[in-house]
């Protein structure tokens, strides 16, 4: 087991990532009243926090020219702003009366729509498969808000 997740392990981080971002993360913040710019600061520490020790035990070189300093920047804004307008979703769900599993749903289509814009604007292949990960990614969250 233990050479096998050494192989593998994207998947360990990958599961690490549903259970903390996808499933707890959101709906923790918004059960304790951490939305909106407190959220962003909060959340931007704890990065930041994680960043810092990460880097102690990571060692990579940094980079140095400007395209990828500005890629990073670009992406981290990109992040931020990601996380921000999902934090509203959920509040502005449960402040309607909607549910905030729903607006979830709806804002983790984020991967099909990445896809979809990866196919058209890189020119990545998408085989039959992929486009029926799209819909099904689509179809649940349209089953998941009814």
């Amino acid at each position: 087991m233990t050479e096998y997740l050494g192989r593998n392990l994207w998947l360990v981080f990958a599961f690490a990532t549903c259970l903390l971002w996808g499933g707890f993360l959101p709906q923790f913040t918004v059960a304790n009243r951490v939305y909106g710019l407190r959220f962003l600061m909060v959340n931007g520490g704890g990065m930041f926090l994680i960043g810092f020790i990460a880097s102690i035990f990571y060692r990579s070189p940094a980079p140095k020219d400007l395209h990828s300093v500005s890629c990073a920047l670009i992406g981290g804004i990109a992040s931020a702003l990601g996380y921000l307008t999902l934090n509203f979703a959920l509040v502005y769900a449960v402040k309607q009366g909607g549910k905030a599993n729903i607006a979830y749903a709806v804002a983790t289509t984020w991967v099909a729509l990445g896809a979809v814009l990866n196919w058209h604007f890189l020119g990545e292949s998408m085989p039959a498969y992929k486009w029926g990960g799209v819909l099904l990614a689509v179809a649940a969250a349209v089953i998941l808000s009814l």
